[in-house]
């Protein structure tokens, strides 16, 4: 297991600000909290000094993650949360390295993983052992790029498996799904996280 070290402190006021910007976004306050958070993101030491005080491989990002994909089972039978099944090509390509170092350094994004899920790594790029099993167990691709499964104790995706889910947003809203799909509440943080970093209505904007 691969571990890091972020601010408590850091997570807690950030995490604050994300839940306060979803609440007041109800109330049309969007044009003042916005720019806190990013006044926050910008001057904080402590978490750029956590982002680059890290062991991982840039392609997995900052999360503490586990090999032992049975025992994670079991963690997930006795606590109810879900298996966040990650596989990876490591080392990978260039897309492989941007989703690690853009979207799996995200603080509140690492929290809710490592909080809220059972987080395995799988590589995706290793012929033999229990990588190669899970990849012909799952039919997953060797050499792909970054796919993540929502299982549970049985071995049983919670929701469809998405490829080309390769952003904040997007995970994010998948992270809530599964939630939901295994009956677990969801942190507010997670759902702000989701929304504040949609991609759709640009898309909608864009293609019409």
């Amino acid at each position: 297991m691969v571990t890091h070290k972020y601010s408590e402190c850091t997570r807690s006021v950030y995490r604050a600000i994300m839940e306060s910007t979803c609440i007041y976004r109800r109330s049309l306050m969007m044009d003042f909290f916005l720019p806190v958070l990013a006044a926050f993101l910008f001057i904080s030491p402590s978490w750029s000094a956590a982002a680059s005080d890290q062991d991982n491989p840039i392609e997995i990002g900052h999360v503490s993650w586990s090999r032992d994909y049975h025992g994670a089972l079991q963690a997930s039978r006795h606590s109810g949360k879900p298996v966040f099944l990650f596989f990876q090509e490591v080392p990978g390509c260039l897309g492989c390295r941007t989703f690690g170092s853009q979207v799996l350094t995200h603080p509140l994004l690492v929290e809710a993983v490592e909080d809220e899920f059972i987080p395995v790594l799988v590589y995706n790029n290793r012929r033999t052992g229990m990588d190669a099993q899970l990849l012909k167990q799952y039919g997953e691709p060797s050499w792909n790029y970054q796919v993540i499964r929502f299982v549970d104790a049985n071995e049983r995706d919670l929701i469809p498996r998405r490829d080309r889910v390769w952003d904040i947003g997007s995970l994010a809203a998948r992270m809530v799904a599964a939630l939901k799909a295994a009956d677990r509440s969801v942190p507010l943080y997670l759902s702000s996280l989701a929304v504040e970093y949609d991609t759709s209505h640009l898309q909608t904007a864009v293609f019409g």
